[in-house]
């Protein structure tokens, strides 16, 4: 006896992303926002010139895409010395990479923002109790 029925949609559910997209900042002084949700760590020696990359695992709050930044050298030490104990992680941030003319490095601007997803009453309630700063 032979039915008719669809066979239902395969919905797979993803355990773990084994590999991840690089979110490329680029130096052109334009905005991006990022959630770090994981530890900045040494990622592999692809160059026997260069020294492995500072990377991280960061969610692109513009697209939702997971991925691994680049960490830029000045954006590492700026978020070691503001969140010590790894506590940039969970955190959102503007990054702003601007190139200087005529030299090798890039300025880079670093702000932390509120939760995207949170309504400015809720931010505001956690600024009064102390539990996120306020702007200065």
């Amino acid at each position: 006896m032979a039915t008719n029925a669809t066979p239902a949609k395969f919905t797979p559910k993803v355990i773990k992303n084994v590999t991840l997209p690089v979110l490329k900042l680029k130096a052109d002084g334009a905005p991006r926002y990022f959630k770090i949700t994981g530890p900045m760590h040494l990622g592999k020696k692809v160059d026997d010139q260069k020294e492995p990359a500072t990377i991280c695992t960061a969610v692109d709050c513009a697209t939702g895409e997971l991925g691994q930044i680049v960490v830029p050298t000045v954006m590492q030490k700026e978020l070691n010395e503001n969140y010590p104990g790894e506590k940039y992680q969970g955190k959102f941030f503007e990054v702003i990479l601007t190139r200087v003319p005529d030299k090798k490095y890039n300025i880079v601007t670093l702000t932390e923002i509120a939760d995207p997803t949170e309504d400015l009453a809720s931010i505001v309630a956690k600024q009064a109790a102390g539990t996120i700063a306020k702007d200065k």
